[in-house]
């Protein structure tokens, strides 16, 4: 589901929400960063590299297709020592949000997190002063809430609403704003969603045909002025889903295998699988 980049090592993270772990790719070589279930891990989705602390941060949450479901679980923010794999902390949510499911993960300047919550429509992150999850921001306006990702300055947050479309939040004064466009294309159905150079990296899966698409902003990113669709119906695609910009380049996991389980959420025979692809493709 999730992926991101350490530059210090030159490798990947990638997140398991089946398997309940997080894998470290280096040199195209895969190994278990820290096993299955690891202090209580449940689905891992978003992932977050912060280097220059030596941390990585996880998101977790319980959903049915992972293995050895456990009804009672909960969400919880993962804080590790990137440079060991031991869980420095585990932020879980109170058991009023056992529902909720943590959909991804990003960092400020400061390296303080931001957690979308796609169940109950909350941004989380956490308080300087009790050292836990709290709501930063939750609007009857959301449906759907799923990627994050800041502006270049970091006065925005924008957000993905999987039904509604693209919203952004002023970090100084919570103003909600919903982006428009005068183009005849779909906002609906975007997964992750990366800011890059003044325009938009969303990944659509919830429109058919599945597809990532480069969407241009107006001067005061309020509007979508104009589109390129970077990879439509690609033949390796079950359901893409999170991805990392590294310099111009953006590497994105094609099949998360979402469409890997049955009608009882158990994982399909191998045979009916295939192996995880990422791709990778060329910005301007």
């Amino acid at each position: 589901e999730g992926i991101d980049y350490d530059p210090g090592e030159n490798a990947f993270y990638i997140g398991s929400i089946h398997k309940r772990k997080i894998v470290k790719i280096v040199s195209g070589e895969v190994q278990d960063f820290c096993e299955s279930g690891y202090e209580g891990m449940t689905g891992i989705f978003g992932v977050k590299i912060n280097r220059r602390k030596n941390i990585l941060w996880a998101c977790s949450s319980p959903i049915q297709e992972m293995e050895n479901y456990d009804s009672l679980s909960r969400s919880a923010v993962f804080k590790f020592e990137l440079n060991s794999g031991r869980v420095i902390k585990k932020y879980e949510l109170p058991i009023q949000y056992k529902n909720s499911v943590f959909g991804d993960l990003i960092l400020d300047f400061a390296g303080n997190p931001f957690i979308s919550d796609s169940k109950n429509n909350i941004i989380w992150t956490l308080s300087p002063i009790t050292d836990q999850l709290e709501v930063y921001y939750t609007s009857p306006e959301f449906w759907n809430i799923q990627g994050l990702t800041f502006n270049q300055n970091q006065d925005w947050i924008f957000i993905s609403d999987y039904v509604k479309g693209i919203f952004k939040i002023n970090l100084s004064t919570k103003e909600l704003k919903k982006i428009a466009t005068g183009q005849e294309v779909s906002l609906k159905g975007i997964d992750g969603i990366y800011f890059y150079k003044g325009t938009l990296i969303a990944i659509q899966n919830g429109v058919n045909p599945l597809r990532v698409t480069h969407y241009y902003l107006n001067e005061r990113q309020d509007e979508i002025i104009d589109y390129k669709i970077i990879d439509n119906n690609h033949p390796d695609f079950n359901e893409p889903t999170l991805g990392v910009i590294i310099d111009k380049d953006f590497y994105y996991i094609a099949n998360s295998q979402w469409g890997g389980y049955d009608s009882d959420n158990k994982i399909k025979s191998n045979e009916m699988l295939k192996d995880i692809v990422i791709l990778k493709y060329r910005l301007n």
